[in-house]
């Protein structure tokens, strides 16, 4: 046998368990110290692909104002003269049925009424959940607070008269109101005899940097008065929303500059008084000073 030192050194090719326990334990320290910064690196590009989202819808919102003798998008339509021996819904078109039938905006086509795309597309906010709220199917299941999941879910908008079956699934909300609260965006409506009633102009907004357009969110701003938490939180933390301004522009905002801050929202936090006590960014018209 040779024993000479050179042979015994090249005989031992391999690890001790030790030394194998210790690279393992380095490993796993490395993987601890680089997951959050991961972690906080995939949301960040979360809320930047968002941001660009609101920023396209802006855009398209901006090009129908453009081709449409400056009148804001509706935010949903009512035909009351269509509306004989129809429903709510067999009737209704909204701001992002219009915009994709109109061709400002490109969308798969979907056939199904309960399970959203999986494909990216603009009205997908790539933090929100990949399901529809039920808040579509009924009046009661409501987000709880600004962080509920329910709020971070897709609501489903159908075309009836513009392009009939087309299924929108949106995870963003629009600031608007078919109330007598005064917002941006409203409800236009066609009367049984025929006559369009409730828009309004680009030229009714005095500060258009300042007014949200769209949201992260459910529905609408009148909703709020019913539910002010489906406006949601679901960036950097759960402590941001992002927003879709009237100029076409598109921001993140703490939640803490939002009526209701964060945590559980009251619907009084949208009065116009409290509103009065944000300066950015705003929500309802006669809280300009």
């Amino acid at each position: 046998m040779d024993r000479r030192p050179e042979a015994r050194s090249r005989s031992r090719c391999g690890f001790t368990l030790v030394e194998l326990l210790v690279v393992i334990g380095i490993i796993a320290l490395l993987i601890s110290i680089l997951l959050p910064s991961l972690s906080k690196a995939r949301e960040h590009g979360n809320t930047l692909k968002c941001l660009s989202n609101l920023r396209q819808l802006g855009m398209a919102a901006a090009a129908y104002s453009s081709a449409n003798k400056n009148f804001l998008l509706p935010a949903d339509v009512m035909d009351q003269h269509f509306a004989t021996g129809l429903s709510y819904q067999d009737v209704h078109e909204t701001w992002s049925t219009i915009l994709v039938s109109d061709k400002y905006l490109t969308y798969p086509t979907v056939t199904s009424t309960t399970t959203p795309p999986g494909d990216d597309n603009v009205f997908r906010c790539p933090s929100g959940i990949l399901e529809m709220s039920a808040i579509t199917f009924n009046n009661t299941t409501l987000p709880a607070s600004r962080t509920d999941g329910q709020g971070a879910m897709a609501s489903l908008a159908t075309s009836v008269r513009l392009n009939p079956g087309m299924n929108v699934y949106s995870w963003y909300g629009i600031n608007s109101t078919n109330s007598s609260i005064p917002t941006p965006y409203t409800r236009w409506i066609i009367t049984s005899a025929g006559v369009l009633s409730g828009q309004s102009k680009t030229s009714h907004i005095k500060y258009p940097t300042d007014y949200v357009f769209l949201f992260d969110g459910l529905y609408g701003f009148n909703y709020c008065s019913t539910n002010a938490n489906r406006i949601n939180a679901r960036h950097g933390g759960k402590k941001l929303t992002n927003c879709a301004f009237v100029d076409g522009h598109a921001e993140t905002v703490p939640i803490t500059n939002i009526p209701g801050e964060g945590g559980v929202a009251q619907t009084a936090d949208f009065s116009v008084a409290n509103c009065q006590k944000y300066v950015f960014p705003k929500w309802r018209l006669d809280q300009e000073p």
